[in-house]
């Protein structure tokens, strides 16, 4: 066996142990608790910043509440506008 061969069944040596690692994982459940784990994070997080957003929107429109215009009086101003 040449230098070419060695290193070419060592690295599919480590590759398979590495695959067998893996599949070792998934089966006993780690892989799905730890996405889990991420994917609950990342929706706490997510849902943190969508409350905070909201709560600024709320303020921000609390604070330059107006009253409305009447309508018929843009409608009118709008007629006398169109007519001149």
């Amino acid at each position: 066996m040449n230098d070419k061969h060695y290193f070419l069944i060592t690295s599919l040596l480590y590759r398979l142990k590495a695959a067998q690692q893996e599949l070792s994982a998934f089966r006993s459940g780690e892989v799905i608790v730890k996405l889990s784990a991420d994917y609950e994070r990342i929706i706490r997080s997510q849902n943190t910043t969508i409350k905070n957003y909201r709560k600024s929107v709320k303020k921000n429109s609390e604070s330059s509440k107006r009253p409305l215009p009447n309508f018929s009086t843009l409608w009118q101003a709008l007629r006398t506008a169109i007519r001149n």
